[in-house]
């Protein structure tokens, strides 16, 4: 596998990550943290890729009540 490296986290790098990646792997989901320039590569490589945002990253941002909820929802808790 050739060495891709993003230099800076823009749309481009990103969209050369992922076609790399659909024609090597034939990506179906996307997991990741929100980032704008990740998604804008998503849409502009025409890709038919699912995104979901990483469970994780979404704990870090809500209070604590909201976590027990997700837990409860995700029946992890």
């Amino acid at each position: 596998m050739p060495d891709i490296t993003l230099v800076e986290e823009d749309r481009r790098s990103y969209w050369t990550l992922l076609v790399h990646l659909w024609r090597k792997f034939n990506l179906v989901l996307v997991v990741a943290d929100g980032v704008k320039a990740l998604d804008g590569a998503i849409v502009s490589s025409r890709l038919f890729v699912g995104r979901q945002y990483c469970v994780v990253h979404l704990k870090r941002s809500m209070s604590r009540v909201e976590r027990e909820e997700l837990d409860e929802i995700l029946f992890l808790g």
